[in-house]
Parts: C-alpha cells; structure tokens; sequence
C-alpha cells in the first residue's frame, strides 16, 4: 500500500471520528465551553489516534512486508504526515513505523552487541528478564520512546517484544534479524566484512535484490537474516493548539492475522 492509500485509509477513519464528536457535542450542549475545549479535544485527540489505527492494519497487510527503513541510522519508516480539520481546529497527524525486528533483541546472548552509552550491562540483564515488557517499564521519569524527531531513545534502539517471546518456533535457535530495516551499527555487529555491509545498504530496497539471502553467508553465526518482520512498534502522535496526545502501539503477525499486543498512551 502506497502512501497515499495509508492516507485515504485514514481520512475514512476520521470521518467516524467527526461524525462520533458531532453527535457527542450536540448531545452536550449544557456544558460549559471551556469544559468542553479541555476534555473534548484530549478526546478528539484521541479519536484521532484510534482512527490511524486502521490505516496502520492496512499497512501492515498490505505494505509492511517489502518495507524498508528511510535511513540506514535507524529501524523506522514513515507512514503519515498529514493534517485534518476536526471540532474547528487544525490536527497534525504523524504515524512512524519501528520495526522490532530491526532493534537489538531482548537476549542475554547479544549483550556485546549492546552500543556504548545507551544502556548498562546490569539494566540490560534486567530488561532482557522482563515478564511483562514494554516502555512504560523502562527509566520512569526518563524519555524512552522514539520520535520523528529523537528516534535514537531507547524504544528506537531495544525491542521490547522479543521475536522468541512472540514467535518461538521462528527463532528457537538464532535471532531474527531484518535486514531491510536494521540500521547499519546493528548490522555490523554480526558482519565482521564492512564492505559487505556498504555493498548492501546501497542497494537495500532496489527491486529484486535480495538481502536476507546475500548477507546470510556474512553473518556470524549468532543471528538468521530475514527479509520482512512480524513484530512491529508505531509512534501515533496527534498535535492541535488544543491538545497533544501521542500513542505507542506494538502489532505482532499471529497466523496470518495481526494481532494488537500493546497500547500505551505516552505521558508527555
């Protein structure tokens, strides 16, 4: 699916959403108007956000398995940046795509691979231990999910729901790794070659070239490359001069169907 068709997927959405608050308002009209631009756009905001929902599944189905990363820094891909007209104001939408199979898995075998600075040995333990994982467990107090803007937070660099937690007959023995959005430092923690590794990422995304299976023989041992993912993150972010709010959702493949493992409302 194309950017376009993500985009008119959405727009569908938001009608819902703009019918919903129109029959909420005149159903409300005894409230006081200042009540009204405080709860009733966080909640606008919020429909917004639901309603990108629907064009992330389209994505997903009909997208995500030839996508490939915009940069070779980092494993995110953008999805929507657009703007509608909702309860008389001007909502920015942004929808970015983190694949988690483009982050370093939660596993104990890759805690060399871990980058300098960006997480303790100790807290890396500590987190590939998690029973219950997500961001919101992770450093209170401190930002950890990814944006357009900061996409080098740690939600942008670990992934939370590791593949063996979430597809154990995939990855019993070695670590998934997609090679279309891994970011180049990832990659050359298992390629000792880095010419290997330039000669890909120049032609990562070209029609026809096939990385999963060029890298395979580079790779040292520790990962298996794959070609698409089934884990993936989203960062929904919806902006008016009445209200923020901004969601973090991870979407596991589970027999063909895409499955909502986690929503988390981001506390700005």
């Amino acid at each position: 699916m194309t950017g376009r068709g993500v985009a008119m997927v959405f727009v569908l959405g938001v009608l819902v959403v703009l019918l919903t608050a129109t029959a909420g308002i005149a159903g409300s009209r005894m409230r006081a108007a200042t009540v009204w631009r405080s709860a009733g756009s966080l909640e606008l905001g919020l429909g917004v956000a639901e309603a990108a929902e629907g064009a992330i599944l389209a994505w997903l189905d009909g997208a995500s398995g030839g996508a490939v990363a915009d940069s070779d820094l980092f494993p995110s891909v953008g999805l929507l940046d657009d703007r509608v007209v909702i309860g008389g104001a001007e909502w920015r939408v942004r929808v970015t795509a983190w694949d988690q199979l483009g982050m370093l898995a939660r596993d104990r075998r890759v805690s060399s691979a871990v980058p300098e600075g960006i997480m303790r040995a100790g807290e890396f333990g500590a987190f590939c231990v998690m029973v219950s994982p997500g961001l919101d467990r992770l450093r209170a107090g401190e930002p950890v999910y990814p944006c357009p803007d900061h996409p080098g937070r740690l939600g942008g660099v670990f992934a939370t729901h590791h593949p063996s937690a979430s597809r154990p007959a995939r990855s019993a023995s070695r670590l998934a790794v997609n090679v279309n959005t891994a970011p180049r430092w990832l990659l050359e923690r298992f390629i000792d070659d880095g010419e290997v590794v330039d000669a890909f990422l120049s032609a990562r995304g070209r029609e026809g070239s096939d990385g999963a299976a060029g890298l395979g023989a580079a790779a040292n041992g520790a990962v298996r490359f794959v070609g698409s993912s089934w884990v993936w993150s989203f960062r929904v972010d919806v902006e008016s001069v009445r209200a923020r709010v901004s969601v973090w959702l991870v979407y596991v493949e589970v027999g063909g169907a895409w499955v909502r493992e986690q929503r988390l409302v981001i506390d700005r």
